[in-house]
Order: C-alpha cells, then sequence, then structure tokens
C-alpha cells in the first residue's frame, strides 16, 4: 500500500505539471492569434508564471497565473488585456497599477479603514 503523503504529494506534482504543459501550450496560442506583443515567464521566487502584455509608453500589464485562477481566467483574459489596454490609451499621465500590501492605513472620507 502506498503512503497517502506520498500519494498526495505526486497528485500535486502531476496538477502543476499540467497546469504548465496547458499555460505553455494555451497562452502563446492564444497571445499571437490576437496580435499583442508579450512575454511569458516562470517566477521561481514566487512559484508562478507571469504573463507580460506591452503597452504604449513603455507600460505593461502583468498577470499571475498559478493551477488555481489558469483555467479561469483564460476566457475573460483577451478582453480584460483589451479593457486595460484601452483605459492606457486615453490616459495622458503616467499611472501604475499594483497589487496593494497589507500594511496600507486606507481611508474612506476622513476615517481610517
Amino acid at each position: 500500500m502506498q503512503n497517502p503523503i506520498k500519494l498526495e504529494e505526486a497528485k500535486e506534482e502531476k496538477i502543476v505539471d499540467v497546469m504548465e504543459q496547458n499555460i505553455n501550450a494555451v497562452i502563446p496560442q492564444m497571445m499571437a492569434s490576437a496580435g499583442y506583443i508579450w512575454n511569458l515567464y516562470y517566477d521561481v521566487t514566487r512559484k508562478h508564471y507571469v504573463l507580460q502584455v506591452k503597452l504604449k509608453r513603455r507600460k505593461m500589464i502583468e498577470i499571475n497565473l498559478n493551477e488555481n485562477n489558469f483555467l479561469t481566467i483564460i476566457p475573460e483574459q483577451l478582453t480584460i488585456i483589451a479593457q486595460i489596454y484601452q483605459v492606457f490609451e486615453k490616459v495622458p499621465f503616467a499611472v501604475n497599477i499594483r497589487n496593494c500590501g497589507r500594511n496600507i492605513d486606507w481611508k474612506t472620507g476622513n476615517t481610517r479603514i
């Protein structure tokens, strides 16, 4: 009888392998057909893939892809990229959109939340 922990680890490895194969097959095909300038790489420190899409004026979009979100965001991805692309085309000044950290004192009106 196999060790349940080793069996679970093997399943996790298989899921990651399948996800990596899917990302490496689907993303290049999708991006090539859409006509965007893009880059896909694996971020070893954060253990997920990053899709970079070049915008005009030295800007880019970065989308994090992992086994938990990859399949759910693929159908929406090109629509979202197109919408972001259009927004940045209209903005006449520098804007950076980032993920926010936990140590920010957010305010609403005059009140901290």
